[in-house]
């Protein structure tokens, strides 16, 4: 409880430390506060949001995104290059603090221009 973990990613010259604290013990009068973001997407908009959220003093312990991360089924063939990319966004917070997520309306898709005619979780 309440303690700090310390992790690496990467390998070679290319490491990176990256750090995230456990919850505190479970009790009645223990506080524990939730961020709420949905709809992120990758725009000048999405960064003002995280941003926002991350300057908040009193911002959640754990963020709740409640679907629509990446918007990649914007792009053809579900460009995974979009999934990339908000990942590397999204890590200036998500590496410090747990993000729990939940499945929006553009995670569930399918691609039928390239034979796809059942509906899947890209991220799952």
């Amino acid at each position: 409880f309440n303690t700090k973990y310390y992790y690496e990613v990467g390998i070679g010259h290319t490491t990176r430390t990256f750090w995230f604290t456990t919850p505190p013990e479970v009790g009645p009068d223990v506080p524990y506060t939730f961020g709420l973001i949905g709809d992120l997407g990758q725009t000048y908009d999405s960064n003002r949001t995280l941003s926002h959220y991350e300057l908040n003093p009193v911002k959640g312990k754990t963020l709740l995104f409640v679907g629509d991360l990446s918007y990649a089924d914007h792009y053809p063939f579900h460009d995974n290059v979009r999934w990339d990319t908000w990942g590397r966004f999204i890590e200036r917070s998500a590496a410090y603090q747990p993000w729990i997520w939940t499945a929006g309306n553009h995670e569930i898709d399918f691609a039928p221009e390239i034979g796809e005619d059942i509906p899947f979780k890209p991220y799952t």
